[in-house]
């Protein structure tokens, strides 16, 4: 996931192949881990991954303004907040095991 989101980051542009791929392995691994959380983990550790999910919603939208913006840079380094907030999200699951 994150390899397909630091391609597409690099150069941000709507229209390629890599923004599609991007979306796709994001969408794909988001719902795959909520669906593993929901059958193996306590609803604790779900909803722990879902807050990690949003924190990281919140960077993935200052990240876009900013690129937007003409901050590439910064706005890649915001966007990584994305990768670690949902990682951590993903982490806690651990803890949570049934």
């Amino acid at each position: 996931m994150l390899l397909s989101s630091v391609v597409y980051w690099i150069d941000p542009r709507r229209d390629t192949w890599r923004r599609t791929l991007d979306l796709v392995v994001v969408r794909v691994g988001m719902a795959s881990h909520v669906c593993i959380g929901g059958c193996f983990c306590r609803p604790q550790g779900v909803l722990l991954l879902l807050a990690g999910y949003a924190a990281g919603g919140v960077c993935y939208a200052a990240g876009r303004v900013l690129t937007v913006r003409g901050h590439r840079l910064r706005g890649a380094w915001v966007h990584t907040g994305v990768h670690l907030f949902a990682n951590m999200g993903n982490l806690f699951l651990l803890r949570y095991l049934k």
